[in-house]
């Protein structure tokens, strides 16, 4: 499976996140050049894995230490930030077409 973006609001402007799979079930989340965090998918369910459980990257870690500009937010990964994401991965994996809006 090949990398893509995904765009949606949070809070008070629209933020870009690459999604990077791992495999099936499982994406690393990138903000920044950086590895915001981890998600894996679980009975119809995506959840943060622990960065410290995180190896073999060739990314370093998003640090929500930087100072908030214009381009970046101090992100952190809370379980509605996560629940946004894998919302809009699973937008991207299962599009609903014209024809799943009439049934």
């Amino acid at each position: 499976m090949n990398p893509f973006n995904i765009r949606f609001k949070h809070k008070w402007r629209y933020i870009t996140l690459t999604i990077l799979p791992v495999d099936e079930h499982c994406f690393d989340v990138i903000y920044f050049g950086g590895i915001l965090g981890v998600l894996c998918k679980k009975r119809k369910k995506y959840n943060a894995v622990d960065l410290d459980k995180i190896t073999d990257r060739d990314l370093p870690f998003y640090s929500a230490k930087y100072k908030k500009d214009a381009e970046r937010l101090n992100l952190k990964l809370t379980d509605k930030l996560v629940a946004k994401i894998g919302f809009e991965i699973e937008n991207v994996l299962n599009p609903v077409g014209h024809d799943d809006l009439n049934h």
